[in-house]
């Protein structure tokens, strides 16, 4: 295991009133009152190396914590942590940095925190430089970057420094679209290569389509650990149960936003072959046909079915693809969907389907009702990969 924490418990003290100055503090220390806040409890956790896990929960469950906890920034009241490697963490945008120093000098100072030596940052100052896209304004100061700018930097820096442990807390889903894909493909870089990858994010297409494993924290307490699709699912019911517990909980000061009802959700996915057989496993290019239920729950107008397929690593063969579709009325509705032929070979493939609303982004607020489903591929052709391309000679 590369990662091993037993009965980490972590407890901040929560004051009923701040004290503004030197002054109160002083005169008001014996009179202030505080209670324990846990943000984790009980947690026992073992990776493995070489793992690529996802992490949700709303805001306030422990997320941070427990990425601080792995890292070393915060000690744990209770339990203990042995993590074997070098870690290196995306946990807080533009941490590590300073707004007055320029970018260049900020690659140092932040490679430097992360165990670089100069001679080392020197060999690889380049290849940050061009991962970020950042070349004409390295020697600008970071103050005058944008946020996506900042993460930008940070990440290539941080994936420079061979790291065997990756710590992500929702780096991926600030900036551009194109660099997200490209930090996407970074991190299964390293992970091919054995480096052990722990993703936090509230963009569930990011988990479901990067991360086999999931975690659900709730409460700073771990809710259930597995394959992705079955824990996302799990965690969506949870937030249409528990709709005050979005922003976490009142008495923690996260706000009171609400998740709804889900106005637009699959209530099931099946697959069938060509004789219309229910089936869940299909030979050489052999048509695949999906009926998929939905309620709507009010809306109405255009909406997006979404596909994307993945191996049971959670390695994305394809998508995510989007049908555009029309809901005429409320209540239960029926797609039908069609993959003439499959280019597909051996092995089991997990199907994502996820519902959006019209020009709707892709996050937990309106991707609606991931669902997935296995299906089992059987072919005569001989080869390596996932696809059996077909080559003509011209």
């Amino acid at each position: 295991m590369i990662i091993r924490l037993n009965g980490i418990s972590k407890r901040f003290k929560r004051y009923e009133r701040r004290t503004q100055s030197l002054i109160e503090r002083v005169f008001m220390m014996r009179r202030s009152k505080f209670d324990w806040l846990w943000a984790l409890k009980d947690v026992d956790l073992n990776i493995e190396k070489g793992a690529m896990m996802g992490i949700v929960g709303v805001n306030g469950s422990g997320k941070s914590t427990l990425f601080k906890v792995i890292c070393g920034i915060l000690k744990p009241t209770e339990g203990t942590v042995a993590v074997d490697g070098r870690v290196s963490a995306l946990l807080e945008l533009g941490a590590g940095f300073h707004p007055q120093l320029t970018g260049r000098e900020n690659v140092y100072l932040y490679g430097s925190i992360l165990g670089l030596k100069k001679e080392e940052i020197d060999d690889r100052f380049d290849e940050i430089v061009s991962f970020a896209g950042l070349k004409d304004f390295i020697d600008n100061p970071l103050k005058s970057y944008s946020s996506g700018m900042v993460i930008r930097l940070g990440f290539s820096t941080a994936v420079t420094v061979d790291p065997d442990i990756i710590l992500i807390d929702e780096a991926l889903g600030v900036g551009d679209a194109v660099f997200a894909q490209k930090s996407i493909e970074k991190v299964r870089e390293y992970n091919r290569k054995g480096t052990t990858v722990l993703i936090v994010s509230h963009i569930l297409n990011t988990i479901t389509s990067t991360c086999p494993e999931t975690l659900w924290l709730n409460g700073g307490r771990i809710e259930t650990r597995g394959e992705t699709p079955a824990v996302v699912n799990d965690y969506l019911q949870y937030l249409r149960e528990n709709p005050h517990r979005l922003d976490g909980e009142k008495e923690q000061g996260r706000g009171e936003e609400t998740l709804e009802e889900l106005p637009l959700e699959i209530t099931s996915v099946e697959g069938y072959d060509a004789e219309g057989r229910e089936c869940n496993l299909f030979g050489d290019r052999k048509p695949i046909h999906f009926r998929i239920d939905y309620i709507s729950r009010g809306m109405t107008g255009g909406a997006k079915v979404q596909l994307a397929v993945q191996t049971e690593r959670g390695e994305i063969v394809s998508g995510p693809i989007a049908v555009p579709f029309d809901i005429s009325s409320s209540g239960e509705g029926t797609l039908e969907l069609e993959i003439d032929e499959p280019p597909i070979l051996n092995g089991t493939f997990h199907f994502l389907f996820s519902l959006l609303g019209e020009g709707a982004d892709e996050d937990v607020l309106n991707l609606y009702g991931i669902r997935s489903k296995p299906i089992a591929f059987s072919s005569e052709t001989k080869g390596f990969g996932y696809v059996d391309l077909k080559l003509n000679l011209l």
